[in-house]
């Protein structure tokens, strides 16, 4: 099991705007045999609202929660 903890700081200004402190909890688990693999994923789990930039007057918000299951086989 995979977990990824993204905490994000940006001191920099951004036209008149600063981007404020964010944690992103990404999760992933991913099960092999043989040939074959199944993965379980997760981005943003907890579905957090956060400004990802800023572009002019806008501020453009971050990916909200994703979630899915790849299934693969090696070649």
């Amino acid at each position: 099991m995979q977990l990824n903890v993204a905490q994000i700081i940006d001191r920099s200004p951004v036209g008149a705007a600063f981007i404020a402190e964010r944690t992103i909890v990404n999760v992933q688990l991913t099960y092999a045999q043989g040939r074959w693999s199944v993965q379980a994923f997760g981005a943003n789990i907890f579905d957090k609202l956060y400004v990802a930039g800023v572009q002019g007057t806008a501020f453009l918000h971050g990916a909200p929660r994703q979630y899915g299951v790849r299934i693969s086989r090696d070649f």
